[in-house]
């Protein structure tokens, strides 16, 4: 059943809180299966098999934030891209808020803090319904396997009221969806925020390895890399290394 005191005009119309699930991806998508997930979020206090993007796992131990939500953008299905970034300009807004951090975005989906990822997104298209999660590294401790990364409490040295932060992005999120009901589009404001953008950068796509100068993103969400040859290669998703 859902449970909250407060919903939001689109992103948070039911809000689902559980103890601890596989991952909030799977519990939105068993909501999709039944009807019930336009509108839905789903906050997680801990998760068995959380994931990331391809077959990247994310370490989800109790004491981080993980959510989901679920809706049916009244878009162009070029335009449903555009959700992930207003995710990434909403978690980033909500971060320096609550903690007035640095808060910098890295293509496609990380968000950084002192160069180390603080918090992950994940969208994913199931039917007619597209599906983000969220992952944010907040008051948990990390393994020694997680040297590139960092959380909240390690960063101002002292635990974080996850309840704050949570609302803080889920207010900002709905207000930016709403926007882009509205035809507003988010790319240049997205892409302003990328470090990737005017980097050498290694981009691996499956088998496939791309090198060279992150000029831009379209309003796909896609990278597009100038290679030494100067031909230039759009990158719709892979794993993206800065080359010093």
């Amino acid at each position: 059943m859902p449970t909250a005191s407060w919903q939001t005009q689109h992103v948070a119309t039911h809000v689902y809180r559980f103890d601890r699930v596989s991952s909030t991806q799977d519990e939105a998508r068993r909501l999709i299966e039944q009807g019930q997930a336009n509108g839905a979020l789903l906050v997680a206090a801990e998760q068995t098999h959380g994931r990331g993007r391809s077959t990247h796992t994310w370490h989800s131990p109790r004491g981080n934030l993980y959510l989901s939500f679920v809706l049916r953008p009244d878009l162009p299905p070029i335009a449903w891209s555009q959700v992930t970034m207003i995710t990434a300009l909403a978690l980033q807004a909500a971060i320096v808020s609550t903690v007035q951090l640095l808060v910098q975005l890295k293509w496609p989906n990380d968000a950084l803090v002192r160069n180390r990822k603080v918090a992950g997104i994940l969208a994913e298209i199931v039917d007619a319904y597209l599906m983000v999660g969220v992952g944010v590294n907040v008051n948990a401790d990390l393994s020694d396997a997680l040297s590139q990364a960092t959380t909240l409490r390690a960063e101002i040295g002292r635990p974080l009221d996850m309840a704050i932060l949570l609302r803080r992005f889920v207010e900002q999120l709905d207000e930016y969806y709403g926007q882009l009901l509205q035809g507003e589009r988010f790319t240049r404001a997205w892409s302003a925020q990328l470090v990737t953008l005017g980097r050498v950068v290694r981009v691996r796509m499956g088998a496939q390895v791309v090198e060279g100068v992150a000029e831009q993103v379209d309003d796909s969400g896609a990278l597009l890399v100038r290679e030494a040859s100067g031909a230039i290669t759009v990158c719709h998703a892979g794993e993206v290394t800065l080359v010093p």
